[in-house]
């Protein structure tokens, strides 16, 4: 509205009409009066000539500079009009980017979803190591390699001395070991069971095995526990479970993604080892396959764990790598998977509809808001194109004008009304 205001003005300041018809006057007075044939009005009318060039000229000069303004300020005002039709479809590509789901937001998916049952099957197989592991090895202190032995004041004491062949308080070299499970019997043997490895100078070794089980298909332990240097111990397991069947098994107990796996297949190979009691370092690889999977009872709470939830019911199998480190009191859990890439590829195409749909949205809603002003640019637009008609319109006029006059050149001659 304020440029068309503006250009109103200025085409109020242009030629007008009847200027440019007293110019065609004045033409036709000039070319009556140099038709009379008398030399003195031939040279009036030619200083008249140069006189009304000269105007025209001026007008001409001034029109044209007022149609480059106009057309400086038409293309500046079309930008504006493209760029917030630019900026409308940019903001709604944004906030949909900012707002919808992404298949590269899910890289944490696993920890979010597993991280707790980890988190208590880590703690529980801590809490068992802890009652077992003072059965089998007796606490002793060492200070510089030495074993250290506080008397009891006021009490005698055994006083031990160095024996040639010292030999631990008992020892049960080799125990053939059959453990009977509701899967089947899994056998196994512990060899140099003794709380006095220092002396004995070799570590507890255990393995098991078991196979064609009721629900498994094989089974794998074996480690030690090597305190033999006290001060350097070292506690480590390795298993191997093959072919584990397992039905409404619970993944997750979140209220607002319950996942069960109604049926399936679990491979688990794994390794733990302690050092000296303290550094705790555990690998255990968990592969989940010929799966159905559920989340039964779900109350969604977002629009995240509803896409989620479609997506696992399509998975058959993913992989789980866990990993802790630190001290039995004090460790960290990680997990890894491809469960996040395979719900990524899962929902992608529900991301997309997503997205697309959000993007159109608010697409809608920011145009919405933009309209009024994108429509007064856009009439204000359409309004000063007729304006523009205005003024090469009577920059036209005045060319034909001048090119209509007299000739006053003097190097076309003069241009007496008696020459041919």
């Amino acid at each position: 509205a304020e440029e068309k205001r503006l250009w109103q003005q200025k085409v109020k300041s242009l030629p007008s009409k009847k200027k440019i018809e007293e110019y065609r006057k004045r033409i036709k007075k000039i070319q009556l009066s140099m038709k009379k044939g008398d030399i003195n009005n031939i040279l009036q009318g030619l200083q008249d000539v140069q006189s009304l060039k000269k105007d025209i000229n001026h007008d001409i000069s001034t029109t044209r500079k007022t149609l480059r303004d106009f057309d400086m300020d038409y293309s500046r005002l079309k930008s504006r009009t493209m760029e917030l039709n630019r900026a409308v479809s940019r903001d709604a590509l944004r906030l949909s980017k900012k707002y919808s789901l992404s298949p590269k937001g899910l890289t944490h998916i696993t920890q979010a979803i597993l991280g707790p049952e980890v988190s208590t099957w880590a703690a529980r197989s801590i809490k068992w190591y802890k009652r077992i592991s003072p059965l089998l090895v007796r606490s002793k202190k060492y200070a510089n390699g030495t074993e250290l032995v506080k008397p009891i004041r006021m009490r005698g004491i055994d006083v031990h001395f160095r024996e040639k062949n010292p030999l631990p308080d008992f020892l049960i070299k080799k125990a053939a070991l059959s453990i009977s499970t509701k899967a089947g019997s899994i056998k196994g043997k512990i060899q140099d069971i003794t709380p006095d490895q220092d002396i004995l100078g070799r570590p507890l070794v255990f393995s098991f095995k078991g196979s064609q089980l009721k629900g498994i298909d094989y089974v794998n332990i074996n480690g030690e526990l090597n305190h033999v240097s006290p001060t350097n111990s070292e506690d480590s397991i390795k298993f191997s479970i093959k072919g584990y069947r397992v039905s409404e098994m619970s993944i997750s107990h979140n209220k607002n993604l319950p996942i069960v796996v109604k049926s399936g297949l679990i491979d688990l190979n794994g390794n733990l080892s302690l050092k000296n009691g303290k550094g705790l370092e555990a690998d255990v690889i968990s592969k989940l396959r010929s799966a159905r999977i559920e989340t039964t009872g779900v109350r969604h709470a977002s629009l995240l764990e509803s896409t989620i939830s479609s997506a696992l019911s399509g998975i058959q199998g993913f992989w789980i790598k866990i990993t802790l480190k630190g001290t039995l009191d004090d460790y960290k859990a990680s997990i890894t998977s491809d469960l996040d890439s395979v719900l990524a590829s899962s929902i992608r195409n529900v991301v997309a509809k997503q997205t697309a749909l959000l993007k159109r949205r608010l697409y809608s809603a920011i145009l919405n808001s933009t309209q009024a002003q994108t429509q007064e640019i856009n009439g204000g637009l359409k309004d000063l194109l007729g304006t523009r008609t205005i003024i090469t319109q009577r920059m036209g006029e005045l060319a034909s004008i001048l090119s209509n006059m007299p000739q006053s050149d003097s190097n076309k001659g003069i241009g007496f009304p008696f020459q041919r």
